[in-house]
């Protein structure tokens, strides 16, 4: 094998590590995008719950708005 026919199929091979690594790296990203978003909406979810409970044991005053809003 000439050293021109192996340096093209070294360039060829790390052509394909560059796309490979960059599609992981993409990927990472977007598994990051994802755990953060899960994370933040797994949040919301607790305050929500937590202000219905709230709201569940409130006495209803009935001078209140909420009375009102009922």
């Amino acid at each position: 094998m000439e050293q021109n026919e192996f340096d093209e199929k070294i360039k060829y091979a790390q052509n394909i590590i560059n796309i490979l690594q960059t599609k992981l790296n993409e990927s990472v990203a977007q598994s990051v995008q994802f755990e953060a978003t899960t994370i933040k909406l797994k949040e919301d979810i607790e305050k929500l719950t937590e202000e219905n409970e709230k709201l569940k044991q409130e006495p209803i005053d009935g001078n209140s708005n909420q009375a009102e809003e009922e």
